[in-house]
Formats: C-alpha cells, structure tokens, sequence
C-alpha cells in the first residue's frame, strides 16, 4: 500500500485520510506464517481504513488492481465470520485460566455463528464458503468432543459453564452421574468409623443430660445417609448454585479458582476433584511460551550451559511472579 508519488508516501496519505487525523496512526499489520489471525487482522485494518485506502488508490501513480464494493463487502463480511474464532484463539492462548473447559463450549459457539451465516442469503457466496469449510472443520475435528471424559469433567466443574455448555443432555447427564460416583468415592475413601476406646465404653453417659443427648442425635444424623446420597446431595447443590458470570461490574474475569476457593467449605469433596482434575491445558501456546523463552536463554551468549542448569533457569523464570500462584491451592 505504500506506493511512491512525488514527496508524499501511501502511508501518509493512509494516515492524513484517517477518521481521526490528530490520532497517532495505526500500525501496520503484516502476516506472520505461524498466525492464522494475523490475515485477519490485515483484513481487519483495510476494512477499518477503507475510505482511506480507496482515496490513496486513487493518488498513487502506479497501476495497482482496485478494489471493488463488492470486494469491500466481502472483506467486511468476512472479518464478521472470522472474529468468533479470533476471539477464541485468544481465549484459548491464555495461561491464567482454565483452557481445558473451555473447548466444548468452545466448538458449539463457534458452530452457531456459521450455521447463522450458512443460513443469511446476504451474505456473499464466498463467505458462505469459508463458514461451510469452517463448520465442516470443527465437526470433522471435534465430533466426539463431549464424550471425552477428561474435557466433561473440566467443563462440569467450571463454575462458569456447569451442565450448561454441553449440547447433549444424554452427555450432561452421564457426566453428573460420573460425578455423583467419584464423590462418593472420596467420601467412602475419608469416612472413617473410630473404635471406641476401652475408656469411652466405660464411661457412663446420663440419659437425662441434655448435652448427653445432643450428643445422641448429632452421631444418630452423622451415622445416617451413604456416601452416593451425600454425594448426590453435594452434587444437586453445586448446580443448583447461581451460574458464574464471566465477568464482574467492573469487566473483570471472574476466575473460578476465586470461586471454590470461596466455596470449599459448601463443596468440600468437589473441591477435591477440581484440585485433582482441573488443570489440563487444552493447547500448546504456552509449551510454544516457554520454548521460546528458553530460546532468548540458550544464545550463542551462553552455549556452555548445562541440560540441567537451562531446567532450574527455565524453572525459576516461568515461577518468577509471586502473584502466579495467588488463586490456586
């Protein structure tokens, strides 16, 4: 876009045509191989520049091909089917949240806006196109995605989502039953029955004190219901509690760490299966993280590091925030 006419540049015509001249002007976006999003946003910022870009067209000297309104229409159009999964891929690039809960309610959301555009004849043939390639790629690459144990178990216990992410209710409800049995598990595994010592049994008890028998019917309730319908109970309450919201007043994140770690004491044994289960880390962003901070480590500065000395430094940078570990247990 930055063509040469005599003492004046593309980019700043670009930048003098802009909406809001005294703003500092955009940057350029160029394309990055690894980065699929990083198209969309040259898309983006052509399609935000538009009356822009068309007046520089019209000054620079050299032939160059021009665009057409149909071709604006597409751009625009699709920015629009493309943002959900922008969107997205940020979400699912994070490192201060949990990723493995996300993917299922991340593939119905995103099968929605293109089942939407699939359905919208004004939307151009094109675009219709990339939202069919895109639907056919989700269900092709996430068809069983709710069956998977391991991602309903996430999903279940992140207080944002529930039962309410999964699309089959078949799916929601094997994965409350699997619940149910894990936490009676752990409530059978931690119940204990205590023998009674040969000076308790001695002791003589006064069937007139009232302490006595206050005692009486707190070990007749604690001895009464099994571990499946405590753990029923336990599990019925959970979902029956109000539904986290993704963000607070303020448009902050809400994190689920925060919110059993306010509710431990309500949900004591789920609690337990979040610690143990809910830290899978749906994508590879920030393995690819670490990589390329261990990169800037081993240089040609510093090749006579040791396999083992490059471990501890790798350690101690990624745990180097005291404020990492805040939220969690």
């Amino acid at each position: 876009m930055q063509q040469s006419i005599p003492g004046t540049s593309g980019s700043s015509i670009v930048s003098q045509s802009s909406p809001a001249p005294t703003a500092p002007p955009p940057t350029k976006r160029q394309k990055v191989e690894t980065r699929w999003n990083s198209v969309f946003y040259m898309i983006e910022r052509i399609v935000e520049l538009q009356d822009a870009v068309r007046s520089t067209l019209a000054l620079v000297v050299r032939n160059l091909p021009i665009l057409s309104s149909e071709d604006w229409t597409t751009c625009a159009q699709l920015c629009q089917i493309l943002r959900p999964f922008e969107e997205m891929t940020k979400a699912m690039s994070g490192e201060k949240y949990l990723t493995g809960s996300f993917v299922i309610i991340m593939v119905r959301c995103l099968k929605e806006p293109c089942k939407k555009i699939l359905g919208n004849t004004e939307f151009v043939s094109s675009v219709r196109d990339v939202a069919l390639k895109l639907q056919l790629g989700l269900e092709e690459r996430f068809q069983r995605v709710e069956q998977s144990g391991t991602l309903a178990l996430n999903t279940f216990l992140d207080s944002h989502f529930k039962t309410q992410a999964f699309s089959d209710t078949n799916k929601a409800a094997k994965t409350k039953e699997r619940i149910r049995k894990l936490v009676a598990a752990q409530i059978a595994k931690h119940q204990t029955n205590p023998i009674p010592s040969k000076s308790s049994t001695e002791k003589k008890t006064d069937n007139y004190s009232p302490w006595d028998i206050f005692d009486g019917l707190i070990n007749q309730n604690e001895s009464s219901g099994t571990p499946l319908s405590k753990a029923i109970k336990e599990a019925d309450m959970y979902l029956a509690d109000d539904i986290l919201l993704r963000r607070n007043a303020s448009g902050e994140w809400n994190s689920p760490f925060v919110w059993w770690k306010n509710h431990r004491h309500v949900y004591p044994n789920l609690l337990k299966l979040f610690i143990q289960n809910c830290n899978i880390v749906a994508t590879s962003v920030p393995c690819e993280r670490m990589f390329s901070k261990s990169g800037l480590l081993i240089n040609s500065r510093r090749t006579r590091l040791t396999t083992r000395k490059v471990e501890k430094i790798m350690f101690l940078n990624v745990n180097l925030s005291e404020q990492r570990f805040q939220n969690y247990y």
